[in-house]
């Protein structure tokens, strides 16, 4: 694990960052991260099966994991979590229904092996309503 390099000049100009935890030393450096995160703009931290939290206007809000059927390859969720959070941020301009909607499609991808865990926009909807939750977990 290493620090994020450049990442003050990332946080003071991007409008949503995301991020693993396992990205960073410890906790100290995402309580670093998210003080350079100006009001308007967000810092995502991906929390593997435990979900991610969102940090927006100087508060953490966090979203645990939906529960996949299965685990068979962890490779990439993250990634996927990070597409979908983005391209639903994109959608409807709001941090926390996209932290929702990507930890369902992250679920997803963890199912299936390379590509195979890509769902279709009927079972992120069918999950999202429907799916288990993990159980919530505490402030970073």
């Amino acid at each position: 694990m290493a620090k994020l390099r450049g990442a003050e000049a990332v946080l003071t100009r991007a409008d949503a960052v995301i991020f693993s935890e396992q990205d960073v030393v410890g906790s100290s450096d995402i309580e670093r991260y998210a003080s350079l995160t100006s009001r308007d703009r967000v810092l995502v931290v991906t929390r593997g099966g435990r979900g991610a939290s969102v940090y927006r206007n100087e508060a953490w809000r966090h979203f645990p994991a939906f529960q996949p059927r299965r685990q068979a390859d962890p490779t990439g969720a993250g990634d996927v979590f990070a597409a979908a959070y983005l391209l639903r941020l994109h959608t409807t301009g709001d941090p926390y229904v996209s932290a929702e909607f990507a930890n369902c499609v992250a679920s997803f991808a963890v199912e299936k092996r390379h590509h195979g865990g890509v769902p279709t926009l009927e079972q992120v909807q069918a999950r999202w309503l429907e799916g288990k939750r993990r159980k919530r977990f505490g402030p970073t």
